[in-house]
Parts: structure tokens; sequence; C-alpha cells
């Protein structure tokens, strides 16, 4: 029987590759199967049978949540914008203590190989804010460089999947400008999909070597590990809190009814993370407690 909840899982993370401003892998770390996402994609081929039970109902998901913004809710989202970032916002506050705790990182007795990767995320994470959209990099399939062009910007777009704090979308915006992102978004929508061929290839190929990645940070080096993706997670707010100061000049009321929105989403799932993490048993199959090669 496919499990409700990795469906679930599924839309959210699908939904945040597609648009820009939130990474899937964001999404999978607020929602606590980061680790085993990581997991089951750098040992996908060793260990199917085993992971095909998280695995087909994710996918069932993904496929759903990117059917769903491709056909109305990046209109949606686009109309209530300001709310929907701050929503964001909220859920990325409220997930922080969980991620905290789950680090084993003691704040009193910080060493270099927490604040280095936590600065260093955060850093990243304001450069990439800073740097704007509008990049050059044309898209499509008319001339072998557009095509070596999406195999490159679908590798480079992978970091969303699998890092925290970085969306995929945010980058297609940064190399591309607001024409990559719309050509992809079209050639969904006309469900033109060997037009995306080249960037699928060049996503699939930076996600199973960033899974590996990934997972080998973690086994080795946990601590920096997620310093770095707090970092990040913390430090990609900075770029959605200008909109909030907008809002607030030019109407009061909306601007508290974002802030609102925040706190909500903020109090919702750090009570769900809470006692989600209460209620789990001690050893959960997760990556760091996995040393079998």
């Amino acid at each position: 029987m496919l499990s409700i909840k990795f469906i679930i899982f599924g839309i959210l993370y699908s939904i945040a590759l597609v648009l820009p401003g939130f990474g899937g892998a964001t999404v999978a770390m607020v929602c606590g199967f980061y680790e085993r996402l990581i997991q089951c994609v750098g040992r996908l081929v060793r260990d199917f049978k085993k992971n095909l039970p998280f695995l087909f109902p994710f996918v069932i998901g993904m496929i759903i949540g990117i059917v769903l913004t491709v056909l109305g809710l990046n209109y949606i989202i686009t109309n209530y914008e300001i709310i929907f970032t701050f929503g964001i916002v909220g859920l990325i506050i409220g997930s922080v203590p969980s991620i905290y705790k789950k680090s084993k990182i003691n704040f009193s007795k910080l060493k270099g190989s927490h604040v280095i990767p936590f600065c260093l995320a955060g850093l990243a994470m304001v450069i990439l804010a800073v740097s704007g959209v509008g990049g050059s990099i044309e898209l499509g399939v008319s001339t072998p460089l557009q095509v070596i062009n999406q195999i490159w910007i679908g590798f480079v777009s992978s970091v969303g999947p699998m890092i925290p704090g970085i969306s995929g979308g945010t980058l297609v915006m940064v190399f591309c400008g607001a024409e990559g992102y719309a050509y992809i978004m079209g050639t969904l929508r006309a469900l033109q999909l060997l037009d995306l061929l080249p960037y699928v290839v060049g996503a699939l190929l930076g996600v199973s070597m960033l899974a590996k990645f990934m997972k080998m940070c973690f086994a080795r080096f946990p601590d920096a590990t997620y310093s770095a993706i707090l970092g990040a997670m913390i430090f990609s707010i900075v770029p959605m809190l200008d909109p909030l100061y907008v809002e607030m000049n030019k109407s009061l009321m909306h601007g508290l009814m974002c802030a609102i929105v925040c706190l909500a989403c903020a109090v919702t799932v750090y009570v769900l993370l809470y006692y989600a993490n209460k209620n789990k048993p001690a050893n959960n199959g997760s990556i760091l407690t996995d040393k079998s090669e």
C-alpha cells in the first residue's frame, strides 16, 4: 500500500524544485526526510528493493507536484507571492531548532569545524542573493551550443534538490535569466519533454554525484555538514526579508498579515517536528549510522 506521507513529501519536494526561491532539499530538511533521500539516491542501484517503499510513492508525488505546478499553482503563487514567501520563511525558521537538535552540536562548546562551515555557507547564500538574476546563457535544442548549455544548467541546478538553502529554479534564473526559466516552464506546459532531455540528463548526473558527496559528508564530517546546512538555510532567508520592508511601507496591514502568516507557519512546523522527533525511534536508519558500503 502506498504511503500517503511519502506521496505528500514528493508533491512538496517537486513544487519546491520547479519554483524559484525555495529548494527541494530545504523542503526535505524541513519535513525530516532529507537524510533518507540522500541515502536512497546515493545507493539507488545497490539497495533498490530496500528503498522502493519510499521511492515509489515519492516519485508518484513528484509527478503530481510537477503537474500541479505547471497547470496552475505557479499562477496562484504569483498572485500571492509575498504571503507565500513569508510562509516559506516561517517554515525555515520553525525547522531550524529541530535540525540544530538533530545535529547534536553544543552551542556552548562551538569549534572551528562548526563556525567556519556555517559562515562559509551563509556567505555563499548572501553572494547568491546579491548576484541578482538575468544571466545570458541561452537554452534550447536548435544548436549544439544550446544543448550543451541545457546539460550544464541541469547539472548546476541539481544543487537545489540535494543541498538545503539553495533553489534550483533560482540558479536557472541566475545563469539564464527569466527567459531561461520561462523556456523550461513553457516547454513543460506544452509537454515538449524531449526538448528538455539534455536538461534532465545534466540534472540526473549532478544529483547522483551530489548525493554520494553529501552521504560522504554526513558519514565523515557530520558536525561540519550540519553546521553548513544550518548556515545555508538561515541565510537563505535574508533575500526574502526585503519584500516585508517594502510591504510594510506600502501597507502596514498587508505587512502585518505577512508577518502573521510567517509566525503561524513557523509555530506549526516547529510543533509538528517536535512531536515527530519525540516519537521517532533512536535509530531510524539515518545515514549517519550507516557505515556499510
